[in-house]
């Protein structure tokens, strides 16, 4: 999916999730298991948006995987954001603990 399709789809959170989990996956991002345990429990007290795990961890985990991610939204058409890396890496995070 690219950018454009993304942001004209009709399903908002699915297309996020679908969209997010696919730059991801190209960017061949990897989390922690310290990171995946976290994501579980948060998961499993309703925390379906991650939020229970603090922002600064989430902006230094985009930082850290910057350099994979940028070119993969690129190639979608769009631009690295911190916004962006964050939605990446909480979409490798729960891919990951749902596993």
């Amino acid at each position: 999916m690219n950018y454009a399709e993304y942001m004209n789809a009709e399903n908002g959170n699915e297309a996020h999730r679908t969209f997010y989990n696919e730059v991801a996956q190209d960017a061949k991002v990897k989390v922690s298991d310290k990171l995946i345990k976290e994501t579980r429990e948060a998961i499993a007290a309703g925390d379906e948006h991650l939020n229970t795990i603090p922002l600064k961890r989430w902006d230094d985990l985009a930082e850290a995987w910057r350099h994979r991610i940028s070119p993969v939204l690129k190639e979608r058409g769009t631009a690295y954001s911190i916004s962006q890396g964050v939605c990446t890496m909480k979409a490798a995070a729960r891919s990951a603990a749902l596993k």
